[in-house]
């Protein structure tokens, strides 16, 4: 017996049914692996894989406020950040802060002296992750607020970095290196100005900046996270 062959939009459809079983399989099988590839499933556009908990949690005390900041959760999309004055804060106690899409957040409007207690959990489409390991930190008017604005722009093996000045900081601690965490490990480089250059760095790859504020009372929390990436030329970098 001979097999007809039908061409349908550009596809070739066989009438026997074990060649069209093997096709079938052959598109199964494809459709599988890229879902264990991707944590999509078979035939969907999400994710069907929770993002992993936050790791490397760091909260910094600031007047009035503290700084919280994280490793990134491979395919989160956003963060969610509880806080309480009480130990063994949960989503079900904490105040909420939510829609962060980076991976450092600042909570203002706390008591100085009041110590809090912080988690944070990633978000994408499967859902919500697991909470990370609880943060704490003791806000304090002793203590400098941390840098805004930080800003970058780059030149052959060096970066030009500048920011606001925080209060009350006589200060500044740079801290850098081609990971994004944690945000205060590193290099090092001070700076008396809200400006520094940071020299002898490798061209075309990715660096990472946060800047401290500090006085005699102590550091206050890190500055948002930038990347910047020395090549010939200058060019003005926006934040990461």
């Amino acid at each position: 017996m001979t097999n007809t062959v039908l061409t349908q939009s550009s596809k070739v459809v066989a009438s026997n049914p074990r060649l069209l079983f093997a096709d079938l399989n052959r598109v199964l099988v494809s459709c599988l692996a890229a879902s264990l590839l991707l944590a999509t499933g078979c035939g969907s556009s999400g994710p069907t894989v929770k993002a992993p908990a936050p790791n490397y949690y760091v909260a910094s005390p600031g007047n009035g406020e503290v700084t919280l900041s994280w490793a990134p959760s491979p395919g989160a999309t956003s963060y969610d950040i509880y806080y309480s004055d009480v130990p063994g804060v949960t989503a079900e106690n904490g105040v909420k802060s939510s829609g962060i899409t980076g991976t450092s957040f600042t909570q203002t409007g706390l008591l100085n002296g009041t110590r809090y207690f912080f988690i944070v959990k990633a978000i994408n489409g499967a859902g919500v992750s697991r909470a990370s390991a609880q943060a704490a930190a003791t806000p304090t008017s002793d203590l400098p607020n941390g840098p805004d604005g930080l800003t970058a722009v780059t030149a052959d093996s060096k970066v030009l970095l500048t920011w606001a000045a925080g209060s009350n900081a006589t200060h500044y601690n740079i801290y850098y290196g081609t990971s994004p965490l944690p945000p205060t490990s590193g290099a090092r480089a001070a700076a008396t100005a809200s400006r520094v250059t940071i020299f002898g760095l490798t061209k075309n790859t990715p660096y990472y900046f946060v800047v401290t504020s500090v006085n005699a009372q102590g550091e206050s929390g890190p500055s948002k996270v930038i990347s910047a990436t020395p090549s010939a030329g200058t060019v003005t970098l926006a934040p990461a």
